[in-house]
């Protein structure tokens, strides 16, 4: 299966130099999609814990794979994420479903491809209120929900708020894309912690942080003035320390028993890679790998565990579902979509 990923993904962005970018793109989802069908983030069941008693997903916008410790990287700033990542499941050929970030949170939400959630780029699309997103399922099932994003880009507006209780992001903007609001990582997790603090110890939750800090503009410079080495690991590294600040927290107050963690990307970034300086248009691995790591829950003592099979984000939702004992999610064909 990773031969097949292997060959569309360089395949697909050879035709780009013969055809448009963006017919490219289309063909690779194709691909993406059949793979996707044959090849779910399926944990084998076997020896699996009681289910989860809450959830936690953690989405790093603009991550790649590789730059993760983890993943092997061997100048990562991320002991969080590679902490989770030997106490638990990782995948390593982990695909987005798309370079972009509000279509990707809408895969990764719903369980399905932007051909079916209709939202294919940022700020121009949104959500309609028939589609059936993994947090709608957890409000149902008597499960607290609460959303806490780093970007105007997955504001309520777009369609993501549907079945959290509390949804909170920066202030609105007209600017959608390079230079929209956003907050930084301690900023979410102080959110996130107020939060919790109203939390009962026996409530069960789904919880969803987000972190936009590795996404361009970078900071050059750090709050003393000195200039940052690295601004892409340096802010990677950021959000790892706020991810642990979290869990501390929630161990602290004892509402990480039993809690399952899952760590991903939204997508990668080219990094000047191919010719791209950032993402949202070519597929190559750059911007396409991201981490998916499960943690704890009914995961536990399942350590170390590194699955080599090609998986996309779509597979997270049904996949979360499943270890928290709740029935998969009603899907529609298609969503109809507005512009």
């Amino acid at each position: 299966m990773r031969v097949v990923v292997d060959r569309c993904v360089r395949w697909v962005p050879r035709f780009a130099t013969i055809a448009s970018p963006r017919l490219a793109a289309v063909l690779f989802a194709v691909c993406v999609s059949v793979i996707g069908s044959r090849a779910a983030a399926k944990i084998d069941s076997a020896a699996l814990g009681a289910e989860a008693s809450s959830v936690l997903l953690v989405t790093f916008d603009t991550v790649r794979a590789d730059r993760i410790g983890a993943y092997g990287y061997a100048a990562a700033t991320t002991p969080t994420i590679d902490g989770l990542a030997a106490r638990g499941v990782l995948f390593e050929s982990a695909l987005s479903a798309t370079p972009t970030t509000l279509p990707s949170h809408a895969s990764i939400l719903t369980g399905t491809y932007p051909s079916a959630h209709g939202v294919h780029d940022n700020g121009v699309f949104a959500l309609e209120r028939d589609a059936v997103l993994i947090s709608e399922v957890f409000r149902q099932r008597g499960f607290r929900t609460a959303a806490f994003v780093g970007t105007y880009i997955l504001d309520a507006s777009f369609g993501l708020d549907q079945g959290f209780e509390t949804y909170r992001g920066p202030a609105s903007t007209l600017e959608f894309r390079m230079h929209a609001a956003r907050r930084s990582a301690d900023e979410v997790v102080d959110e996130a912690i107020s939060w919790f603090e109203q939390l009962d110890r026996g409530e069960r939750f789904f919880v969803w942080v987000h972190f936009y800090d590795p996404h361009r503009p970078l900071p050059e410079r750090d709050a003393s003035g000195r200039k940052i080495e690295d601004p892409y690991d340096a802010a990677i590294g950021s959000c790892d320390r706020e991810l642990g600040r979290l869990l501390r927290f929630l161990d602290a107050r004892g509402l990480g028993e039993n809690l399952l963690t899952v760590v991903t990307a939204d997508h990668g970034e080219s990094n000047g890679e191919h010719g791209e300086a950032t993402h949202g248009i070519f597929v190559y691995q750059s911007a396409m790998r991201v981490p998916l790591i499960f943690s704890g829950g009914p995961l536990a003592g399942r350590e170390g565990v590194r699955i080599d099979r090609a998986v996309t984000n779509t597979a997270i939702a049904p996949t979360l579902l499943k270890l928290a004992g709740l029935p998969p999610a009603q899907k529609r064909r298609r969503f109809c979509c507005r512009a």
